[in-house]
C-alpha cells in the first residue's frame, strides 16, 4: 500500500475535500422526474457544509433522517454491522411511508463495496454528492481541528452562536498556521479526497445522482435545498440549518500569517489556483518565493517521520493530528539512534 492511500486510510474520517481542475462526474438527476426516491444517501467528505443540509432535511415531514447525522461513525470497524443498520434503517422508513437517508464518507464502506452495492441495488439507492471547490478553505478548518484542536470547527456552530462566537472566542477564528508542512500535507489529503468522493460515485450501482457544491449552498440555500428536494422527489418545505459556519470566507482575515503561509505554498502549482481569492479580495502577494520541493510533494512530506502523529479515538480508530513538539522530538531522537 502506498503511503499516501495508507495516510488516507487512516485520515478518512477528518478529511476535508475540494476540487481544481478536476472534471467533475456527470450529473443524473432525472430520477425525480420519476416520484419520491426509495432511499437516498449523500457521500460527502468533512467541511463541505454536508452538516446544514442535512439538518434540513431532518426536519422534512416526508424523510426519515438519523440523528446523529452520521450514523455509520459507530461502525467504522465494522462495516457489515453498519450495513445491517442501514438495511434496517431503510425498512423503518419505508414503513412509515417516508424516504428514508442518510450521509456516509467513502471510508465507511470501502472494506465491503460489494455489500453495499447488493444494498443499494435492492433499495434504488439515489445518491447526492456533496462537494467543495475550495481546497485552501477546507484544509484551514481541518488544521483548526487537528493542529488547533478546535470542535467549533468539526461541524459548525450551532444556531445562534455565529453573532458572537468571533467576540468571545477569537483565538478560534483568527489564528497564525505556524506547522505549514503539516497545512500542506492537508492541502494534499483535501485534493486525495475529491478522488475518493469519485471512486465512490463511480464504485457504487446508484439509481442516479446529484452533485451539490458547499460554495452553491453558500450562495443560495433556498435554490440549492429545492434542488435536493426535487432530487429525492418530495415537495420543497422550508426549514433553517442547525448549524452555522465556524470560519470567515476570507482567508486573509481567518489566517493572520496568510502571506507567509501563502508565499511557502505558492510554488505549488496544484495549489496556486486557490491562493489567490478574488472574490474576498485576498491575494498571494509574494510569487517569487523559492520553491520548497517537499511541500508539494505529500510522499516526501509523510516520509519526512514529523509530519503525522497517529492518536486512538473513542471509538478505537486512529486519526492522524499534527505532531507536538514534543512528539516530533521524540521522533526525531528514535530515528537517530
Amino acid at each position: 500500500m502506498s503511503r499516501i492511500v495508507f495516510a488516507w486510510v487512516c485520515f478518512v474520517s477528518v478529511v476535508g475535500f475540494a476540487r481544481g481542475e478536476v472534471d467533475r462526474i456527470p450529473e443524473l438527476d432525472e430520477c425525480g422526474e420519476s416520484g419520491p426516491a426509495e432511499t437516498f444517501l449523500m457521500g460527502f467528505l468533512g467541511h463541505s457544509g454536508s452538516s446544514a443540509v442535512m439538518s434540513q432535511l431532518y426536519l422534512h415531514s416526508d424523510l426519515h433522517v438519523p440523528w446523529p447525522l452520521e450514523p455509520m461513525q459507530k461502525y467504522i470497524r465494522s462495516p457489515e454491522e453498519g450495513a445491517k443498520w442501514t438495511e434496517d434503517f431503510f425498512l423503518t422508513g419505508k414503513g412509515m411511508g417516508l424516504v428514508p437517508g442518510f450521509k456516509l464518507r467513502p471510508g465507511h464502506i470501502d472494506e465491503s463495496v460489494e455489500l453495499w452495492s447488493e444494498l443499494i441495488r435492492k433499495y434504488n439507492t439515489r445518491f447526492i454528492r456533496q462537494d467543495r471547490t475550495d481546497l485552501l478553505k477546507g484544509a484551514i478548518g481541518l488544521y483548526s481541528i487537528r493542529a488547533r484542536f478546535d470542535s467549533s470547527a468539526v461541524a459548525g456552530l450551532e444556531k445562534g452562536e455565529g453573532e458572537t462566537h468571533c467576540a468571545l472566542h477569537p483565538e478560534q477564528c483568527y489564528f497564525e498556521i505556524e506547522n505549514v508542512r503539516f497545512f500542506a500535507y492537508l492541502m494534499h489529503m483535501v485534493q486525495d479526497g475529491i478522488r475518493q468522493l469519485d471512486d465512490f460515485a463511480d464504485l457504487l450501482p446508484w439509481k442516479c445522482q446529484l452533485n451539490v457544491t458547499y460554495e452553491e449552498y453558500m450562495h443560495d440555500k433556498d435554490a440549492t435545498m429545492k434542488r435536493i428536494f426535487d432530487f429525492i422527489g418530495v415537495d420543497y418545505q422550508e426549514h433553517e440549518s442547525s448549524f452555522e459556519k465556524a470560519l470567515s470566507d476570507n482567508p486573509c482575515e481567518t489566517v493572520t500569517n496568510y502571506q507567509h503561509v501563502c508565499a511557502q505554498l505558492w510554488g505549488c502549482e496544484q495549489f496556486q489556483p486557490f491562493l489567490d481569492n478574488e472574490e474576498q479580495g485576498c491575494y498571494c502577494l509574494d510569487k517569487e518565493h523559492p520553491r520548497n520541493a517537499e511541500l508539494c510533494d505529500v510522499d516526501a512530506l509523510i516520509g519526512s517521520g514529523t509530519v503525522l502523529c497517529q492518536r486512538r479515538q473513542e471509538n478505537g480508530t486512529m486519526k492522524m493530528f499534527a505532531c507536538t513538539g514534543e512528539e516530533i522530538e521524540n521522533k526525531t531522537k528514535r530515528r537517530d539512534t
